[in-house]
């Protein structure tokens, strides 16, 4: 339907990162659901995370939203709800061939009606605000929530930091409005998208990369536990490592100066690159088991808990002034 409106040595080597598991270990969620448009129970569950974890939402029957949806790392990412049991998921994205190509891909895997692509944009508060309408109408509400949406672009830089930081402020406040237990919804979870580089530096884009530390703080501050315990939302956040999508694959070009687009190829190429596949895979690990106001990096096939240190184990007195 489409709408026109600690196992392996980890890459990072640091004591604010804990590795949790491969993505790739298999019996991470449901692998054999019914394909029916109405929702209907997995016929299967397997235990996540080696029983190591407290699982905080099931996906059976969950309707979502996951902006970007139609290709890339969102593409994967509805993949992956829909095989973990979700009932509907509405993405959306700018372009509409792209949009009515993936419900086409997506709904011969998984079963009609299980899909619907909205053309839109989330600068845009009223088409945002649509989807939260439409799936209260169509489903009852939404109970997952992916600000995916995102581009790699810092000679558009204004237009870079509307969509990767207010876009997912828009949607993660949008979700407080429409899901919170406190204007009368049920709760349910925010996964919102930074980067590896909202981490480190990426010193040939740091336009980007700011708006990604950005990302982070949103995840820290909206994940709180004084919004947590008002509105039953968790807010989580997904750092993705080098991915092979066209965020990635096109960022050449698109820095300031022609030295800053040859340091930030330099600087990617030395990381390792993975499908998103694996970002599918984290995200529904996400959704399943991690707490608000938790950071996760997907990155080589690995997911990663980031641990933010306090203020006070990261300063140190220098001077004192009189």
């Amino acid at each position: 339907m489409a709408i026109n409106c600690t196992w392996l040595q980890p890459v990072f080597r640091s004591p604010i990162l804990k590795l949790v598991f491969p993505v790739h270990t298999r019996g991470l969620y449901v692998s054999n659901t019914q394909s029916s448009g109405d929702c209907k129970r997995p016929t299967r569950q397997q235990q996540g995370a080696g029983g190591i974890e407290k699982e905080l939402m099931s996906l059976d029957c969950k309707v979502a939203i996951v902006t970007g949806g139609a290709t890339g790392i969102g593409f994967s990412a509805t993949c992956h709800l829909l095989k973990a049991g979700a009932r509907h998921v509405i993405i959306n994205g700018p372009d509409k061939e792209e949009g009515e190509s993936a419900v086409e891909q997506l709904e011969e895997r998984y079963g009609e009606n299980k899909v619907t692509f909205v053309r839109g944009d989330v600068n845009n508060c009223s088409h945002f605000e649509g989807l939260f309408e439409m799936a209260k109408n169509a489903y009852g509400g939404v109970d997952i929530v992916f600000n995916n949406a995102g581009i790699l672009n810092d000679k558009m830089w204004e237009i870079q930091v509307d969509t990767n930081i207010k876009g997912v402020i828009r949607g993660t406040l949008l979700a407080f409005k429409h899901m919170g237990k406190d204007n009368c919804g049920k709760g349910g979870v925010v996964i919102n998208s930074a980067s590896i580089v909202g981490l480190q530096t990426l010193a040939g884009a740091p336009i980007y990369s700011a708006t990604k530390y950005g990302v982070i703080g949103s995840i820290l501050n909206f994940g709180h536990k004084f919004h947590y315990e008002r509105t039953g939302i968790r807010v989580c956040g997904i750092c993705p490592g080098v991915t092979d999508t066209e965020l990635i694959s096109g960022a050449y070009g698109k820095q300031l100066t022609p030295e800053w687009n040859k340091e930030a190829t330099r600087e990617l190429s030395q990381l390792p690159k993975q499908s998103p596949d694996f970002l599918g895979q984290g995200l529904v690990y996400i959704v399943r088991y991690a707490p608000s106001g938790s950071v996760w990096i997907v990155e080589d096939s690995k997911i990663l808990r980031v641990h933010i240190p306090e203020l006070k184990q990261i300063s140190k007195l220098v001077t004192k002034f009189d």
